[in-house]
């Protein structure tokens, strides 16, 4: 398996875990927002095996839990909270992490590392019944509002309104760092997997985080760069007038040399 591979987080096995209960928010979807703090962000690593190009793997997750490969134990973040929703009152699901207002996320990339978002919301029921497929093109993700390019592996809704799964990854790796408040998944299902109009039984339903849901930063890196370190924080967002301040005093600084100059 390769650090690409890896990164990309195909074909690897998960677990999961629920609290509490929350509504979902209003808006032109059926839309859920979960806020999730540093201390709840979970990390872990393991060594690929093999002599030759040995590589860490480290994943930070930030809602679910999600097993590490070659036999690594289970990551857990924050617990999915139970959420009570009708699907049949809409044709779009939103999932989003959230950062606490007023802060955002760090994610300071060793160099030389590769890592991408790896997503598995699925939620449903305690009697976690199947889903009824709906088309790849249906899932989407979101960095800050601005979409990007990913690559689905499984989405559906149960007719009956019991579940509903979007299973995705992104396709290009990320290579510098980088800040975002929050990351959305999103799903659109207004036919089934045959171009039918799907029609999903209405009523509010509590559908919680099944044992393979998670929301997932995953790493790699050559193990010659050492152990890896924890790189996702979260930090407070700079007000405007913070930013537009430095930039004044960087100019001041900045034509005060050329004067000395």
């Amino acid at each position: 398996m390769s650090i690409r591979e890896i990164v990309s987080g195909l074909g690897l096995a998960c677990v999961g875990s629920v609290v509490g209960a929350i509504a979902p928010s209003a808006g032109a979807a059926i839309s859920v927002v979960q806020t999730v703090s540093a201390a709840e962000v979970g990390v872990g690593s393991v060594l690929s095996p093999g002599p030759i190009n040995p590589f860490h793997v480290q994943q930070h997750v930030f809602v679910g839990s999600r097993s590490l490969p070659f036999g690594g134990g289970p990551v857990s973040g924050a617990p999915i909270v139970p959420v009570a929703v009708n699907l049949g009152s809409d044709t779009a699901f939103r999932f989003t992490v959230a950062a606490p207002e007023g802060f955002r996320y760090r994610v300071n990339l060793p160099a030389g590392a590769e890592g991408s978002f790896l997503f598995n919301v699925h939620l449903g029921t305690n009697t976690a019944p199947g889903v009824t497929l709906t088309p790849p093109a249906s899932v989407g993700f979101e960095i800050d509002g601005v979409a990007q390019a990913v690559q689905p592996q499984g989405q559906g809704v149960d007719p009956g309104g019991q579940a509903i799964l979007i299973d995705g990854n992104e396709t290009s790796p990320r290579t510098a760092p980088f800040t975002f408040q929050q990351l959305t998944v999103t799903l659109s299902y207004p036919v089934d997997s045959g171009g039918v109009p799907l029609t999903v039984t209405g009523g509010t339903q509590l559908l919680g985080g099944l044992s393979d849901a998670h929301v997932t930063f995953q790493s790699a890196n050559l193990a010659s760069a050492g152990a890896p370190q924890p790189f996702i924080t979260v930090e407070a967002v700079p007000e405007p007038g913070t930013v537009a301040l430095i930039g004044v005093a960087g100019v001041a600084v900045l034509a005060c040399r050329r004067r000395v100059a």
